[in-house]
């Protein structure tokens, strides 16, 4: 099965010209070199990271402070790493939902909880996420940055058949030696000048591509020479590496850029690929996605830099100091354990006389052998490796699970755990907050590939959408999608679901909810009744409107502190306008009462003398 992007039309609508693609080329070739050429200390970082990570040692022996010392690499980041990770993709997944969908006004309220279930379906069965988590997460802990590439594709099978048996976007995973930022680039991939995407297609990808994709030009493509050493490493460590096929990749850059392509003065949004060995543009047009389909994460936020700082370059110093330490620990105990002897010349002992268990050995005189032991066993050892495992702790930020290691588990009171605990979970809040806003915005990004296609009239996606949701919500989700505005939220919002937020949290605040709202509403139809009563005095009945209004102002406080209420204006029980049309009535039928009273009693002439009131019938009034 093989997988290729679709975009919308808006691809190729740029009138080419040849200043233009002069002008772009040299722009290109200038500005991807030089993100490279600035980040070469960067991999290098990542690839340090990634061999401590994979605890392999920096030389493949040690001759110091004698030949073949024992060479072992305490993978000290990588506990910490795995621990972190689990933890993030525990806290990810437990959310519910991933993306919470709101409606902004009462009338769209219907098409919100419509496009939940939508977004709640592509998110287990459309856009391929866990995958995409599980590899990106993996890289925000290890490596301090992740990437997530949202495109719209189409699945191709050909058999006996040539058939497309699926269509719609994906979240993938990039790895961040394949983002490519320019060195003047702040934390946002949407706001600087360009970002790009590198990949590594075989001659078969790039044919297949160009054929689907008519406005691509492969006859200028080259192979690369080498595939760069951060993807070798990778291979390397995976054990899959394949020399046989580096010559035969293609390394084309999908790269989105502002650039006054025209020459107009003003800068257009574009959409090229871009071909580094052979330094030509496969294929340039306008940016065929509302926003570039590009999401990055970081674990731990370097400051006005767009790539962030991982667990393993925070540990790489303390790793350092444990594996001396560990190495040094194995070394002490072996020498304590081996013996040298001297020997007299002449006594019959060759120099290179090997001594093992059993062996017996004639000499002309045992008193004039005697043995010499290298070295003593230093206890104090372990305590040294177990004071740097817990300064690792407190540079990541974890329990004592490192430091338990070296000292052989103990017992942690409970009070002293829960503490460690909430500080633990303070710690860990900017980087899995990250995480977790990184993954809503990539699952936010795919509903606006739906959205795209939707308003360019592509059937084909109404056709699944009403298929999945049915189709009455079919038909709400497919009127949303095409608001023209649908990008900017005005109707309805996304919102990444707070960390805190699982099934049982959600279950918990709704019962808690109602049983609230039972209480005021309870209340507040007590003051209506008094309101409403005809007997009630005007002055009572103003202070209890008040009071009502009252209650509806705090119940609609209380309501927005609820991360499952975006609208709550759709649970107050608004009476103001039929509490003042039932105290109108009221006051009314009190006032044709006591003219109809002062009527029968005589104390008015006439009935014409009434205002409002019509004049009782022949006879007087009924039942008399």
């Amino acid at each position: 099965m093989r997988r290729v992007e679709r975009h919308t039309t808006r691809f190729d609508r740029l009138q080419r010209t040849d200043d233009g693609d002069t002008r772009l080329r040299a722009r290109l070739d200038f500005e991807v070199e030089m993100a490279l050429q600035s980040r070469s200390h960067l991999e290098m970082a990542w690839r340090e990271a990634r061999r401590q990570y994979e605890a392999v040692p920096r030389q493949p022996f040690r001759t110091k402070p004698i030949p073949n010392s024992p060479n072992i690499e305490i993978p000290l980041g990588a506990l910490a790493c795995d621990k972190i990770y689990a933890n993030a993709i525990d806290a990810l997944f437990t959310a519910s939902p991933l993306l919470i969908v709101r409606a902004n006004d009462a009338d769209w309220t219907d098409h919100a909880k419509a496009m939940q279930r939508w977004v709640n379906w592509i998110a287990e069965n459309e856009v391929d996420l866990r995958r995409a988590v599980e590899n990106s997460f993996l890289d925000v802990v290890q490596l301090g940055t992740g990437c997530y590439y949202i495109p719209f594709v189409e699945e191709i099978s050909k058999t006996d058949t040539h058939r497309i048996v699926n269509r719609g976007p994906r979240i993938i995973s990039m790895p961040p030696e394949n983002l490519l930022l320019p060195g003047t680039a702040r934390d946002s991939v949407h706001d600087t000048t360009w970002a790009g995407l590198r990949f590594f297609y075989t001659p078969v990808e790039v044919r297949d591509r160009a054929r689907r994709i008519a406005s691509w030009n492969i006859s200028k493509a080259m192979p690369v020479a080498t595939v760069d050493m951060t993807r070798r490493q990778r291979e390397e460590f995976a054990k899959t590496r394949s020399s046989a096929l580096i010559n035969e990749l293609f390394e084309f850059i999908d790269i989105y850029i502002r650039f006054d392509y025209d020459g107009d003065g003003v800068d257009e949004d574009l959409s090229v690929v871009w071909d580094r060995s052979s330094k030509s543009i496969i294929a340039v047009g306008y940016q065929p996605t509302d926003r570039r389909p590009i999401e990055k994460m970081v674990y731990q936020v370097r400051a006005h830099m767009p790539y962030g700082l991982g667990v393993m370059e925070m540990m790489r110093p303390l790793q350092e100091e444990a594996t001396e330490l560990h190495n040094f620990k194995i070394l002490n105990a072996y020498l304590a354990n081996v013996l040298f002897f001297f020997s007299e010349i002449g006594n019959g002992v060759s120099e290179s006389l090997e001594i093992w268990p059993g062996k017996a050995v004639q000499v002309n005189d045992i008193n004039k052998i005697r043995e010499v032991r290298l070295g003593q066993a230093f206890p104090g050892m372990a305590l040294f490796e177990e004071a740097t495992m817990r300064l690792a702790e407190q540079r990541v930020g974890l329990q004592g699970e490192l430091s338990m290691l070296a000292r052989g588990g103990a017992r942690t009171p409970a009070t002293t755990a829960l503490s460690l605990l909430q500080q633990v979970n303070r710690r860990f809040t900017p980087a899995f907050d990250q995480m977790r806003l990184g993954t809503a915005a990539a699952l936010r990004q795919a509903v606006l590939r739906y959205s795209e296609h939707a308003k360019s009239g592509d059937q084909q996606v109404h056709k699944e959408i009403t298929s999945v949701l049915g189709d009455s919500d079919g038909e709400l989700v497919w009127a949303l999608l095409r608001q023209p505005d649908f990008s900017e939220a005005v109707q309805i919002e996304f919102t990444a679901a707070s960390a805190t937020v699982s099934r049982e949290t959600d279950r918990q605040n709704a019962i808690l909810l109602t049983q609230t709202m039972d209480a005021v509403h309870q209340r507040i139809l007590e003051l209506v009744m008094v309101a409403a009563n005809p007997q009630t005095p005007e002055p009572l009945r103003r202070a209890v409107t008040k009071m009502i209004d009252a209650k509806n102002e705090m119940f609609d406080r209380l309501l927005r502190t609820f991360d499952l209420v975006r609208d709550p204006r759709a649970f107050i029980a608004d009476v103001g306008p039929d509490l003042e049309q039932a105290s109108a009535e009221a006051e009314a039928a009190a006032q044709q009462q006591q003219l109809m009273s002062a009527l029968l009693g005589g104390l008015l002439p006439t009935p014409e003398a009434v205002p409002g009131i019509a004049a009782p019938p022949p006879g007087g009034p009924p039942g008399i």
